[in-house]
């Protein structure tokens, strides 16, 4: 009997050439015990970390989820160790991995103390008090080339040098103290949310480290996590509606048009104008959804057939509306007519007036919100129906509307009768639409009786017919007026508004606060910027920003000071950021364009500075610029690298759904509530928490959450997907009544493009016998504050740039030197020059900021003037 292998995928994003290479021999092992995949692309990667069908283990093989241009698969990554899997930074990730981006990836990305070790071989010990794997299964001793980690608690370390060893065992029956001294090793495994992650920093794949990683992908709590749901919405199948028209009008198609194109769009719809067609479609497997009699002539006793059939239809649980122009050719008593349904139903008055929803509520399972409160309809009413099953009824002081009649008042029996009509009959139910004009309102209630469920536009316009002129008897000339859609009125279904009034107060006050703390340090940022002191600006830019948020001018400011620091990298993450809220904010296009040309994205940087041209033509700077980008592209050593994704850019091809504001943070006590990996509170997300503070589960927002405006945290599965537990079971609100009205999960066109590329990248390597969707949180936007702008010491940074730098031109010179290009004056610039701009002439980020440029006046350091941008 053949048993399905777990999912492990290794993610070679950089350095898939060197697997077979090197460590054929882990492929080897992981293979027997697994179905394994190698992701070598961005893509591939992030299908496998956001598929419904979660992988078992994920192998590191390399630095690239390290670097900021796989910064989301970073995030992804950590999501799905969250979630309860595991992953393992292995491979040739210890050989390739630089110090800072190792730093940000364990203390920003993983909230890890981990950093960079030692470089060094050893013979180590294996540590018997490491928790999460079998230690009976790995080899005592441990001969290692490594990059150690440290940090690392001695519950984490797999293997330590004797010496450490010895010690931490001579004192394990000591107190712990809270903070014991950390340690280093070349293996870590420890845990993180509900998964594990481990780390092994062999670089000569050692025999032992084979067995190392197999252990830790299938360590003995391994297993791979079930998704809550998928991203993909339940598919809706299209109500079947049929309409029977026995004696249809040549007129009635154009009356009715926003009636037969709401129903087009919405429903599969067939109209039949025969009994006999209409009793093969009652008795067709399975029936109509849903039926619509548009005349009163069934109720002749040629069509009793027909008639009998289609109250089986009903009794049987099927829906029947009497509408359109049912009340216009119903003749004589109806008693008898609705005697056939069980009910005792009539003909009642024939009016116009104004009528009211039901007071006491309208029958269910018909939605209020759905319909007018309050219509003006002529209408042929229904008597003798039970006040239940009335939908409109006469309003208080209701009169008769006539040009011909005077205005009686409706009063006593009349005030109880009924222009709409719905009742149960056997397990089904029965319509009546009185109206007799084909008002829009009429229209709505139709639809909803039918159970059609319509947005605004479904409806559409209709033409009136205003006029109509004869001469010597012959009709000659029609005069009509279009009538747009009538919108249903905007009416507040949100009872707990006065709670949400409260919470928005001290959220104001709060962030009026912060706003008042972070325009104090943006000033003394503006101070240190105009004295070229550009760390200490930096700085302050920075921890204003992480004051009161995100904000485009902090940011905008901030990504000034980094381009003076050279720091590309982290000046691209700040104007990005400062982008998804302004995507037409040409300070900040300019500055990315500037630290992307400087990283050797050029198509990236082409990009934004065309997109400042299309705003501005005229634009100096960009102009002068863009010249500039295309000189130092076409060097023969300049530099060059573009990240995944750079060359659609400006392609149009992927249009956005305008700006993206991030998720507003709370100060309150319960957004920050609850431990990470503790399970979500359901009481508190449904009908409010009895314990408050002392409540040991999660109040806080998760990955899988949205936060409303009563501070619930409703589900993103349930929001924008399918939630398998519904929303009896669910720890998150099934509810969007207080969710803010402009948010992230509204951006249709991103979430599409999301569901494409993993659909795209699933059809490219399909697994045999596995379907997937991608699960909801994948929707869910990167904080900004795991952006790479807001990690590291900008002093110390610009710094090692610099000795980077350095020693790089001291190569290259050598280099030319070795070839015969070196001399004073001769050879071509080096790639580090094109790099900085000193050979094409662009001045890079200097002449941005230099006061003697024509650039000044266009783009002046936003250090001094960012107080007029505001006002």
């Amino acid at each position: 009997m053949s048993t399905v292998k777990p999912l492990v995928v290794v993610l070679a994003l950089e350095n898939h050439s060197l697997i077979q290479q090197i460590h054929a021999d882990l492929l080897a092992a992981l293979n027997e015990r697994s179905e394994l995949h190698i992701a070598k692309t961005k893509p591939e990667a992030l299908r496998y970390l956001t598929s419904s069908s979660r992988p078992h283990a994920v192998v590191v093989y390399d630095p690239a989820p390290s670097h900021p241009e796989y910064l989301d698969v970073l995030l992804h990554l950590v999501r799905y160790v969250e979630s309860g899997g595991t992953a393992v930074y292995a491979g040739v990730f210890g050989s390739f991995v630089e110090f800072p981006a190792l730093e940000f990836m364990f203390q920003v990305a993983w909230g890890l103390p981990w950093s960079r070790g030692s470089y060094t071989r050893s013979v180590l010990k294996l540590n018997g008090t490491a928790k999460g794997l079998n230690i009976r299964e790995l080899p005592r001793k441990y001969y290692a080339n490594a990059a150690y980690v440290s940090g690392v608690t001695s519950a984490s370390a797999v293997y330590l040098e004797p010496r450490v060893l010895k010690k931490l065992l001579r004192n394990k029956h000591k107190t712990p103290t809270p903070h014991e001294d950390p340690l280093e090793t070349p293996a870590a495994f420890t845990k993180v949310g509900k998964g594990h992650l481990g780390y092994v920093g062999d670089v000569n794949n050692e025999t032992a480290t084979t067995a190392l990683v197999v252990q830790m992908c299938f360590h003995r709590a391994s297993h791979a996590p079930v998704a809550p749901g998928t991203g993909v919405p339940p598919p809706v199948p299209k109500r079947t509606v049929l309409i029977i028209s026995l004696e249809k009008e040549e007129w009635t198609d154009s009356m009715f048009e926003t009636l037969y194109r709401a129903l087009r769009k919405n429903a599969s719809m067939t109209e039949v104008e025969n009994p006999r067609e209409a009793i093969e479609a009652l008795s067709a497997t399975p029936p109509p959804s849903a039926v619509l009699v548009s005349d009163a002539t069934i109720n002749r006793r040629a069509h009793a057939a027909l008639l009998s059939r289609l109250v089986e239809y009903n009794r049987a649980g099927g829906t029947v509306v009497l509408g359109m122009q049912f009340s216009n050719t119903l003749s004589g008593s109806g008693r008898a007519f609705f005697g056939k349904w069980g009910l005792e139903w009539d003909r009642g008055d024939y009016h116009r007036t104004t009528f009211e929803l039901n007071p006491a509520g309208i029958p269910a399972p018909l939605s209020p919100a759905a319909l007018f409160p309050s219509i003006s309809a002529k209408a042929l009413h229904i008597e003798g129906a039970s006040r239940e099953h009335a939908v409109y009824l006469p309003a208080a002081n209701a009169r008769v509307q006539s040009h011909v009649f005077a205005a009686t008042p409706i009063v006593g029996e009349h005030a109880e009768q009924s222009p709409a009509v719905f009742a149960r009959v056997g397990e089904g139910f029965l319509g009546y639409v009185g109206d007799v004009n084909a008002e829009h309102e009429g229209i709505r209630l139709t639809l909803e009786m039918l159970g059609m469920k319509i947005q605004p536009g479904d409806l559409g316009s209709t033409t009136k017919t205003t006029g109509v002129s004869f001469m010597g008897g012959v009709q000659r000339e029609v005069t009509t007026r279009v009538e747009p859609e009538t919108p249903l009125p905007t009416v507040s279904q949100r009872p707990r508004e006065a709670e949400v009034a409260a919470r928005s107060k001290q959220r104001a006050e709060t962030r009026a606060e912060k706003d008042q703390r972070a325009e104090s340090m943006k000033l003394e940022g503006n101070a240190f910027f105009a004295q070229q002191s550009w760390v200490r600006a930096a700085d302050k830019y920075r921890a204003a920003a992480m004051t009161a948020g995100p904000k485009p001018v902090l940011l905008s400011n901030l990504a000034a000071a980094l381009l003076k620091l050279q720091l590309w990298e982290a000046a691209d993450s700040a104007t990005s950021r400062v982008l998804l809220q302004e995507p037409n904010h040409p300070k900040a296009l300019y500055r990315r364009a500037i630290a992307r040309k400087e990283q050797g994205r050029f198509p990236a940087a082409k990009a934004d500075l065309e997109h400042i041209l299309r705003l501005d033509r005229r634009n100096a700077a960009a102009l002068a610029e863009l010249n500039a980008l295309e000189v130092a592209r076409t060097r023969k050593d300049a530099f060059s690298y573009d990240w995944p994704g750079d060359l659609e850019l400006g392609t149009g091809t992927r249009q956005s759904d305008g700006p993206l504001e991030p998720e507003e943070e709370s100060d309150s006590e319960d957004f920050k509530h609850g431990k990470s990996g503790s399970a979500p509170c359901k009481k508190y997300n449904h009908d409010g928490c009895e314990h408050g503070t002392r409540c040991r589960l999660r109040h806080a927002p998760d990955e899988k959450s949205v936060r409303d405006q009563l501070g619930r945290n409703v589900c993103v599965y349930w929001l924008l997907g399918t939630c398998r537990f519904g929303d009896e079971r669910c720890v998150y609100a099934h509810d969007r009544t207080y969710l803010p009205p402009r948010g992230w999960w509204a951006g249709v066109r991103r979430i599409d493009h999301l569901r494409k590329d993993f659909n795209a990248a699933v059809a490219a390597a399909p697994r045999e016998g596995v379907e997937e969707s991608i699960i909801a949180e994948a929707f869910k936007p990167v904080s900004w504050r795991k952006d790479v702008w807001t990690f590291g010491d900008y002093g110390e940074m610009a710094t090692r740039h610099a000795e980077r730098e350095k020693a790089y031109e001291a190569d290259l010179a050598e280099l030319n030197r070795l070839r015969g290009l070196g001399g004073a004056g001769g050879g071509p610039p080096t790639a580090a020059a094109v790099r900085h701009g000193e050979a094409s002439g662009s001045g890079g980020a200097e002449d941005y900021h230099s006061d003697d440029t024509e650039d000044e006046d266009e783009y002046p350091s936003e250090g001094s003037e960012d107080d007029e941008e505001e006002a």
